[in-house]
């Protein structure tokens, strides 16, 4: 008797989870890193440097630490920040992926930049 109580217990849990996940509309459709990465917030502490090797400006973040690669330059202003070596705070969203970066504002300044260098 007691087998059989314990088998029904089991099949009714297993129906029961498996018409469960029918009503929920199964699964949300999942997200490449791409995805979830784009137009994603950031604010980063760092450096402004120019890579002559892949002709880009780059966000060298202190905090948090990361390489960004700017996706939207304005070689005057951030050519000047470059040379001075200066730290800044850099607002803008992460770009089409976790190292290109779209930048905003510059230590709480509006920034404007131009389309992506070739």
């Amino acid at each position: 008797m007691k087998k059989k109580s314990l088998s029904m217990i089991v099949i009714l849990s297993v129906l029961a989870l498996a018409t469960g996940f029918g009503f929920a509309g199964g699964p949300a459709p999942e997200q490449t890193p791409a995805q979830a990465a784009k137009d994603q917030p950031v604010v980063i502490k760092g450096k402004v440097a120019y890579s002559e090797r892949v002709d880009q400006f780059l966000v060298n973040g202190e905090g948090p630490p990361a390489q960004l690669m700017v996706v939207n330059p304005n070689p005057k202003l951030l050519g000047q920040l470059s040379k001075s070596g200066k730290t800044v705070t850099i607002q803008g969203r992460l770009a089409g992926g976790a190292d290109l970066l779209f930048i905003e504002k510059i230590d709480g300044k509006p920034y404007r930049g131009g389309p992506a260098a070739k």
